[in-house]
């Protein structure tokens, strides 16, 4: 197993180009359990390509992506339905972390039935601080509760 990180831990460090990142986690994604996407100052288009490359149904190259995260990136509501799309496709995705970003209780909405269902084998789901407010609050107590695999889930702030 491999583990990719491309984080941008500090204002000093180069960003990594993300046709660079896509590419290598393209041509690896049967290995790599990790991956690791901080600070990059991802949008929604880019998670628009991940969610393309985890589609391909190879069965030669199956995915063993373990842990995701893009925290501390740009993502907003509109992702929830590239994210919904990856949970639909990576059925070994045990952590989500999606803190610091702005997928609000519409992005969370987009992104529950894949949450809710049977499939999801998510154990720890990160949303801190991503502007949900209080109309999600039903989102989240329906997750919960057709959720079985959940166990840490991180809605502060």
């Amino acid at each position: 197993m491999v583990i990719a990180v491309f984080d941008k831990t500090d204002e000093s460090s180069p960003l990594v180009d993300s046709d660079v990142i896509l590419r290598y986690y393209e041509d690896r994604k049967h290995v790599v359990s990790e991956l690791s996407l901080g600070g990059l100052q991802w949008e929604d288009r880019h998670l628009d390509q991940l969610e393309r490359i985890v589609r391909d149904k190879n069965p030669a190259r199956a995915i063993c992506l373990q842990r995701l995260s893009l925290s501390n990136n740009l993502l907003t509501a509109k992702s929830g339905d590239s994210l919904a799309h990856i949970l639909k496709n990576v059925h070994t995705l045990r952590e989500l972390d999606l803190s610091d970003n702005r997928v609000e209780a519409d992005g969370l909405d987009r992104l529950s039935d894949s949450l809710e269902s049977d499939f999801c084998v998510l154990k720890t789901l990160n949303l801190f601080n991503n502007h949900l407010g209080s109309r999600c609050s039903k989102h989240i107590a329906s997750i919960l509760r057709k959720n079985r695999s959940i166990v840490s889930l991180n809605i502060g702030k």
